[in-house]
């Protein structure tokens, strides 16, 4: 691929996520991680043509970096930071579970009548637990079922929000993990679905379910 082709891709994304997301915040493309500021968004830079570790294809490179891109575009359009961090548990593993259960909330939300964005998170998704196992449920005393149990909720809400299923390569784990979640939860779930639209609420109801699944 050219650089110009390069270029113009980059510079296409960055003027669809600003497009999104209603904001003029600077797009750059840096590093590994998105990260999202007052003033920027950090973007996970593309890989590079001929690089000995590069073996993606275009165009998985560049669905990589469309799905950051519209990950990106609906949090800064459907989130508020004010909100959440007012309501946000201080102990690290609820404050996991509440930060997945909303990012769920945000991309369902986002997705609506956009099908391109839609696909673009889903095979964000997909990219992600093709390298990322997820732990299944059991003794475990390194704190990874601790981590996983936010990652499965996010996942059963992101579910229930877009009737989409998780990705095939953790079907079994989430098959092990969805009783255990959905017999504490009961009827939070739906009550989530209901308020997904107004976040307040929604992170209400994201602290009652931290505390069913807190419980033994």
């Amino acid at each position: 691929m050219a650089q110009d082709d390069g270029d113009n891709f980059l510079r296409s994304t960055a003027a669809c996520l600003r497009a999104m997301s209603g904001s003029e915040r600077e797009v750059r493309f840096s590093g590994t991680q998105t990260i999202i500021s007052p003033t920027e968004v950090r973007l996970p830079a593309p890989a590079r043509s001929g690089h000995p570790g590069n073996r993606q294809p275009h165009e998985e490179n560049h669905g990589r970096l469309r799905g950051a891109a519209d990950s990106a575009a609906v949090w800064i359009a459907h989130h508020n930071d004010g909100i959440h961090n007012r309501l946000a548990p201080m102990a690290p593993p609820a404050r996991a579970i509440f930060d997945a259960v909303e990012r769920a909330r945000v991309e369902a939300v986002g997705c609506r009548g956009m099908p391109g964005v839609a696909h673009n998170l889903r095979d964000q998704l997909e990219q992600k637990y093709t390298s990322q196992p997820l732990t299944p449920p059991g003794a475990d005393e390194s704190g990874e079922n601790t981590a996983a149990i936010a990652e499965v909720a996010g996942l059963l809400l992101r579910e229930a929000l877009t009737g989409e299923k998780p990705p095939e390569s953790i079907a079994m784990s989430m098959d092990l993990w969805r009783p255990w979640i959905e017999s504490r939860a009961g009827d939070l779930i739906d009550d989530l679905i209901n308020a997904s639209d107004d976040q307040q609420t929604y992170a209400e109801l994201a602290r009652r379910l931290i505390g069913a699944l807190e419980t033994d």
